[in-house]
């Protein structure tokens, strides 16, 4: 009985350190699949991030290209239109003072410098105010991907934990089933053994029984 229960305990303790090698195991995979998962998020996030701001950038460029040949055109057509009425002028003045030319040319003059001056600051101007928008909307999608960067990553932890959770539950659970099916089993093993002694017992009368009937 005594090398039955060792034998027994001694299976016992060596189940239980399969389980927990194989506890271990899965713990370790689980961890690596749940680190390996974040990481290729986080590179994902930043490819994604990057090609945005690549997009933007040559959106913006484009942009401000087209601004640029708009505003040169617009700025050549004035100087044409400008040009047109100033030789349209001197023909109808030509016979006016050469003094009263050379002022009104550098009024012409002065009148497209100063347009041109006034387009510059506008399209600085506006220039200025986009590359203050774009940075903003950069910082706050970078914001916004580091927030929910941070939530993946605290969802996985927490579902790792309630897969840990659940696992050891159900692995003590299971060693207790063992040990009430290893305490049923001997209390068996008892009280069969118990019984043994009073039904040899109860046998011996009736043996006596018969013999005296045969007499």
């Amino acid at each position: 009985m005594r090398q039955r229960e060792e034998d027994f305990e001694r299976r016992l303790r060596q189940r239980e350190q399969e389980l927990a090698a194989t506890f271990d195991a899965n713990l370790t995979e689980t961890k690596a699949s749940a680190e390996d998962a974040a990481s290729r998020r986080e590179m994902e996030l930043q490819r994604q991030l990057e090609a945005r701001v690549r997009e933007v950038d040559a959106r913006w460029k484009q942009e401000v290209d087209k601004r640029e040949e708009s505003m040169r055109m617009k700025l050549l057509q004035r100087e044409q239109q400008l040009q047109s009425q100033a030789e349209l002028r001197l023909n109808e003045v030509r016979a006016q003072n050469e003094e009263e030319l050379r002022r009104r040319q550098a009024e012409a003059e002065l009148q497209l410098s100063s347009q041109a001056h006034d387009a510059d600051a506008r399209l600085l101007h506006e220039t200025q105010q986009k590359e203050l928008a774009f940075h903003a909307r950069l910082k706050q999608r970078e914001m916004e991907l580091a927030a929910k960067a941070a939530a993946r990553e605290a969802e996985l932890q927490n579902q790792w934990s309630n897969e840990m959770r659940a696992r050891e539950e159900k692995a003590q659970r299971q060693a207790e089933v063992r040990v009430q099916s290893v305490e049923a089993m001997l209390t068996k093993d008892t009280q069969q053994k118990e019984n043994v002694p009073g039904e040899v017992a109860a046998a011996r009368p009736t043996m006596a029984d018969e013999a005296g009937i045969c007499s």
